[in-house]
């Protein structure tokens, strides 16, 4: 995969008079990022699969490597599968400026491992479930060294800093259900995540996949997000903390999103066709607890794709 963006990025925060004011990078920003991924399945017997995992992502100031292994196991004559798995990233960070800011990282590391078992059930001929619990340990420089944080009885910024160890926890479940009379299948999810640094959150999809005449199909889903703010968070400080934490990060503030999707695929014997459409706001009003103070970094925007692919 090949990516390349450019543009602005939230980096502080000022307090204003009619609320935060929002302070901007530089719009001359560019980033692009390669990355090869390759996964090679290996069929123990008809009911056991090992999977193999490797990959690497290279950008202009990071560098990261990856591999994991999982399994799959069917039950026999339980319509129960089993799955699990293990993997491993080791990251470096050396930030563009690093040698030009002075309080500036020149270059940082950090790690995650992360840990999964689920289970997939067969209910009938039309209805399956899914459930999954994982854990994610991250070590090391977990900061994002572009981002600043303004102290007001300071007038002035410090950067970004969070403890160096996360460790994370997600349970998720899944419905599918299809239904034969409306060549329709529906699809629920629910994903709740949490860590040590009290970000809690959950969310709900659906969707609605509708099979049409001439092999097309028309889906349309709905996804509902709220989470509540690590405990370092804040958009901007009277005073700086005694632990020497603190982040404005809007990823990392209390708030909730609503995304709305419309999908539309025409398949072929080799070819699939798509075009889709996605509206997507975060707001303090969407979050489930009441926010005090909204972060004005919170994104919305519209995104229109048409993608066009080809199987051998």
């Amino acid at each position: 995969m090949y990516e390349t963006m450019s543009g602005a990025s939230p980096w502080f925060i000022l307090p204003g008079q009619d609320g935060p004011v929002q302070v901007m990078s530089g719009a001359t920003i560019h980033e692009e990022r390669k990355d090869l991924q390759a996964k090679i399945n290996h069929l123990l017997n008809d009911k056991t699969v090992i999977s193999f995992i490797g990959g690497v992502s290279d950008e202009k100031d990071y560098f990261a490597v990856n591999a994991g292994v999982e399994a799959l196991y069917e039950i026999p004559d339980t319509q129960l599968t089993l799955t699990a798995g293990i993997g491993y990233s080791d990251d470096e960070l050396e930030p563009t400026d690093g040698s030009i800011l002075p309080d500036r990282i020149v270059r940082a590391t950090r790690d995650s491992t992360t840990a999964f078992v689920g289970l997939s059930q067969i209910l009938s001929k039309t209805t399956v479930v899914q459930a999954s619990l994982s854990y994610s340990l991250q070590r090391g420089f977990l900061s994002d060294p572009y981002k600043k944080v303004w102290i007001d009885d300071q007038a002035n910024t410090i950067n970004d800093s969070r403890p160096d160890d996360r460790n994370q926890f997600v349970a998720q479940a899944r419905l599918r259900h299809f239904l034969p009379e409306l060549k329709a299948a529906v699809h629920l999810d629910y994903r709740y995540f949490e860590d040590d640094w009290e970000v809690a959150s959950s969310t709900i999809e659906a969707a609605w996949y509708q099979n049409l005449p001439g092999g097309w199909v028309f889906t349309p889903s709905l996804r509902y997000y709220s989470q509540t703010q690590a405990f370092f968070y804040a958009p901007y400080f009277f005073s700086a903390r005694s632990d020497g934490f603190g982040s404005a990060d809007y990823r990392l503030s209390p708030y909730g999103a609503i995304s709305v999707k419309l999908r539309l695929e025409k398949r072929w014997q080799s070819l699939d066709l798509h075009a889709e459409w996605e509206s997507y706001e975060a707001s303090a009003d969407y979050s489930l607890d009441s926010v005090d103070l909204e972060n004005p970094g919170l994104v919305e925007f519209d995104i229109l794709s048409v993608g066009l692919n080809w199987r051998l």
